[in-house]
């Protein structure tokens, strides 16, 4: 094809095309779906554990573009009701997932330590989702007045699995307004 022969052409001549890192990881995608699956169970429970983290990696780009979106207003001009809603259709998502994406993406900036702990591994974008919502819950019910702290919840992030911490997130909720 010519954009192949425009890279080799580029490679010869000392050249380098910057690359799209979206399509290095679709190529990416396609090779590891391609390549030999482990058979020893701690293999693959290893391989497991390091799939999930690159998903939550993916999962917190797509909930910074998810934000982005929003914020463009590209999604009314398409004629969809919210961005969730183009989200959901265009991306071919349920509309949890897609509210989720957009929840999680307009409290980044509220959330910078429990971000990094995502980035980091040290807990999933499952829990991220968690302490958005309750982050948004906190903001609603105060009318915009109090800001959301992060740090107890994080530590309970870290410590419980994402099921349990859905409950202590519930519990902080009731707390901030019972």
């Amino acid at each position: 094809s010519e954009r192949t022969f425009a890279i080799l052409t580029s490679m010869c001549d000392g050249r380098r095309e910057s690359p799209n890192p979206l399509e290095e990881l679709l190529h990416a995608a396609e090779r590891l779906r391609s390549s030999p699956r482990p058979t020893d169970g701690a293999a693959i429970a290893e391989k497991l554990i390091a799939l999930r983290h690159a998903q939550d990696l993916m999962d917190l780009e797509f909930a910074t573009l998810a934000d982005a979106l929003a914020e463009s207003g590209h999604w009314e001009s398409d004629g969809s009701n919210s961005p969730q809603d183009y989200i959901r259709h265009h991306m071919r998502m349920a509309s949890g997932p897609a509210e989720a994406a957009v929840t999680v993406g307009a409290h980044l900036a509220e959330l910078p330590e429990s971000v990094a702990a995502v980035e980091q591994g040290r807990i999933g974008y499952g829990h991220l989702v968690h302490l958005a919502r309750t982050a948004s819950a906190v903001e609603h019910a105060s009318g915009g007045e109090r800001s959301f702290d992060e740090h107890l919840l994080l530590q309970l992030a870290e410590a419980h699995s994402v099921g349990r911490f859905y409950f202590d997130c519930y519990h902080a909720r009731h707390a901030d307004d019972p």
